[in-house]
């Protein structure tokens, strides 16, 4: 338990708390727009979307009708990526400590959708908060599965 942080690891683990401080805010100061800007900023991208893609065709359709809730789901899976890029160090312990961050991760989830209980125009939705869990978990796996190949691959070399 006396295992020393080399100054690699430290400054590995400032540059992910800055980002799980960034991403959070982010998620948090979009809960904050009223309804009006919200559906304005959606627009915008649903615009920008519309031109790059084929929005008759499938996925493209699916994805431009439900772009809130993929929205939601990306947020959240960066989320549980960077919380596992954090928490990732050594074996002992670790299973615990990914459990701690993915509970962390929907504590967000909830607090963003009661932020959005208090925002004129916006309701908060318990289905988005399990939107967003799904994207914390496959966000985490994904994670989960690039660490362990290339703790794997720098193993053999």
């Amino acid at each position: 338990m006396n295992k020393r942080v080399t100054g690699r690891v430290l400054l590995w683990r400032c540059v992910m708390v800055v980002l799980l401080m960034f991403t959070i805010g982010f998620i948090w100061s979009n809960s904050l727009r009223n309804a009006t800007a919200s559906t304005e900023q959606s627009g915008f991208f649903k615009d920008l979307f519309r031109q790059m893609f084929d929005i008759t065709q499938e996925p493209f359709r699916f994805l431009y009708n439900n772009l809130r809730k993929v929205a939601h789901f990306s947020e959240f899976a960066l989320l549980g990526a960077e919380a596992v890029a954090l928490l990732w160090d050594t074996k002992k312990g670790r299973g615990l400590r990914l459990l701690c961050g993915a509970g962390a991760c929907l504590a967000v989830a909830v607090v963003d959708e009661t932020i959005q209980y208090f925002v004129p125009g916006r309701y908060a939705s318990f289905i988005d908060v399990c939107i967003d869990g799904a994207g914390v978990l496959c966000g985490m796996l994904f994670c989960c599965g690039a660490f362990a190949l290339l703790f794997d691959l720098f193993k053999k070399k």
